[in-house]
């Protein structure tokens, strides 16, 4: 687990003969999470609230704007530790039940605790122990990245040496030097996750990390989430990238139309789904009656000189092909996914579509 102690006093933490970089105000409002975090170059961080049980609980989260209500009777409770996924479309809640977590915004109904405190009440000793990456980030624009993490430190009250090894770990070392204006989308999305992980909090929030990004900006920065996973740190984290969630998730909750349908580990959603698999022969044509007259057998057709096979149970399915003299190692099995669980739920598709 992080350390849960409050920091030594920054004499004790810094050379007494390093010069801080010098922001005007104006700058200084644009940091990351200066905002989000109701934090500033000196606040002062008091003891923090004790905690007992889960690590973020939400109970009967209602939200309502004018005639849209975002947010319908919410419950969620995240387990110290956990890393724990949100999905769901465009429209769902996930920005808004986001924003009521970290107490940036407060629910017409309903109660938050994270780390056993209120989010709303912005107080430093709370937020010195959570890291906010939100979907649109600010950072200091003529600052370099390294710069940049350096003046976090400074108002985290935390190592400076840390920067380095935090920028090794993000992939940023050779981007060091480069100012944040200057940085391509992909490496401003691994600064603002950096940012958010700089000072080792104990609640992670993630908001579409990886979004925008390239494909080996995303594979290198969804490699490095997976690490968290064990690690002690809870993570609360939205995406539209299903598979990532797949990988990366303990448990999932989906969002649709504000309330939360579906709540559970990837591999139980899946369980429960019920959703067929299919199956793929190269070389069966010359069998297609033989082969769709198993009682296994939902679904036959015949695609590219290829036998196509939807079955309930994968299994039992390859072992009556076995009985027909099949060579099943030619077999290739397309399971169901967390996307076909989401699509079923939510009523928009059905599976293979």
């Amino acid at each position: 687990m992080p350390n849960t102690e409050p920091p030594p006093p920054a004499a004790n933490r810094h050379s007494p003969n390093r010069v801080p970089l010098e922001f005007t105000s104006s700058e200084a409002a644009e940091i990351t999470g200066l905002t989000e975090l109701g934090l500033s170059p000196g606040a002062r961080l008091a003891d923090p609230p004790s905690t007992g049980g889960a690590a973020i609980t939400a109970h009967g989260l209602t939200k309502a704007y004018k005639t849209v209500t975002a947010l319908k009777d919410v419950s969620i409770e995240i387990a110290p530790g956990e890393f724990y996924g949100l999905i769901g479309p465009n429209g769902a809640g996930k920005t808004t039940l986001m924003e009521i977590l970290q107490g940036l915004l407060s629910p017409d109904a309903g109660t938050v605790r994270v780390l056993g405190g209120k989010p709303a009440d912005r107080s430093p000793a709370l937020l010195r122990r959570i890291g906010i990456q939100p979907q649109s980030t600010a950072f200091f624009t003529r600052a370099t990245a390294r710069e940049h993490l350096e003046t976090l430190a400074d108002i985290y009250r935390v190592d400076r040496r840390r920067v380095g090894a935090t920028l090794e770990t993000f992939g940023l070392s050779e981007a060091a030097r480069t100012r944040v204006d200057r940085l391509s989308g992909g490496e401003r999305q691994k600064l603002a996750v950096a940012s958010a992980m700089l000072h080792d909090p104990e609640v992670l929030f993630l908001d579409e990390p990886t979004a925008a990004m390239d494909t080996e900006s995303r594979a290198e920065l969804v490699a490095r989430l997976h690490q968290l996973r064990g690690s002690g740190i809870t993570v609360l984290y939205t995406t539209h990238l299903l598979h990532e969630a797949e990988r990366l998730c303990d448990r999932i909750a989906i969002l649709d139309r504000g309330r939360v349908i579906a709540n559970d580990t990837p591999a139980q959603l899946l369980a429960d789904s019920d959703l067929p698999t299919r199956l793929i022969l190269p070389l069966a044509v010359g069998r297609f009656d033989e082969i769709a007259s198993l009682h296994e057998v939902l679904e036959i057709d015949l695609r590219d000189g290829r036998v196509e096979l939807t079955v309930r149970a994968a299994g039992s399915a390859l072992a009556a092909l076995v009985e027909l003299g099949f060579d099943v190692s030619d077999v290739r099995i397309e399971a169901a996914t967390l996307e076909d669980v989401f699509l079923r739920l939510s009523g928009k598709e059905s599976h293979h579509e």
